[in-house]
């Protein structure tokens, strides 16, 4: 039986998330979201670091008309730059940054795309080295596997 190993994006693309959010009205943005939040669950599991889920994430956007995005989106830049000294990888992701570019934001809407265009940089280079380790592990436990036949 075929194992899936399990790779994240490591191609996110800020072109593809605001030409595909116009064409789906939205959908694919909230897409995005999710598998962001899905990947840095995964990136985090070794450590300390808490990610919020998905349901609170969406539950709490909601309930306080999008507000809690700007808060979330900080917080996200946190997480990235925490987890990118964690692995010794320079994220050069700033949460004083992407905060100023999402308030910018209301008085200019494209200031927002210049933060998430900072976050998906930061988190590519941080799933290109989640991908290095899961195909690390991948061949190591394949190369067991074969020592042992």
């Amino acid at each position: 039986m075929k194992r899936k190993l399990d790779y994240m994006d490591d191609e996110r693309s800020i072109w593809k998330f605001i030409f595909l959010g116009i064409l789906t009205l939205g959908i694919y943005q909230w897409w995005c979201i999710y598998t962001l939040l899905r990947d840095m669950k995964k990136l985090c599991k070794d450590s300390d670091t808490k990610v919020d889920g998905v349901a609170k994430f969406f539950v709490l956007f909601f309930v306080t008309l999008g507000l809690y995005g700007i808060f979330w989106m900080f917080k996200t830049a946190d997480v990235l730059s925490r987890e990118g000294r964690r692995r010794g990888i320079d994220v050069d992701v700033k949460p004083s940054f992407i905060i100023i570019c999402y308030v910018l934001s209301y008085i200019s809407g494209w200031t927002s795309y210049v933060a998430w265009a900072q976050i998906f940089k930061a988190m590519n280079k941080l799933a290109a080295d989640y991908n290095r380790e899961v195909r690390t592990i991948s061949y190591l436990s394949l190369e067991n596997k074969e020592a042992t036949n």
